[in-house]
């Protein structure tokens, strides 16, 4: 958790181009965090909100619209677990057949039935 947290206030630093968080981004944290969103789940929705949707965050505004897209982003990002979920259950579950043609003198290939194998 200390560690999300860390994580969440340097992207704040890096997208807002601060030292520190000034009072409306404080109190926006605070807020979020009282309405039992976590560290993470703001930084995730965050990154949502600017790479996946292409919105621009200002300081001016906060982050007082994770409120609104924080379930979005959950979504979105459970989504995205389930497909790569599924994508690696389909590929342990491919069944790779590898097939040896043994080709001798009087053998020719016109002649293997290829539903054999």
């Amino acid at each position: 958790m200390i560690n999300d947290k860390i994580t969440l206030l340097q992207y704040l630093s890096k997208i807002f181009d601060v030292d520190y968080l000034n009072q409306k981004l404080s109190m926006d944290l605070v807020g979020l965090l009282r309405q039992n969103m976590t560290y993470q789940g703001i930084h995730a929705s965050l990154i949502y909100y600017q790479e996946v949707k292409h919105k621009k965050l200002t300081i001016e505004y906060g982050i007082s619209v994770v409120k609104f897209i924080y379930n979005e982003a959950k979504q979105y990002y459970q989504d995205l677990w389930n497909k790569k979920d599924r994508l690696n259950n389909q590929k342990l579950n491919a069944k790779i057949k590898t097939v040896y043609i043994v080709l001798t003198p009087s053998c020719n290939i016109n002649t293997v039935d290829m539903s054999l194998l």
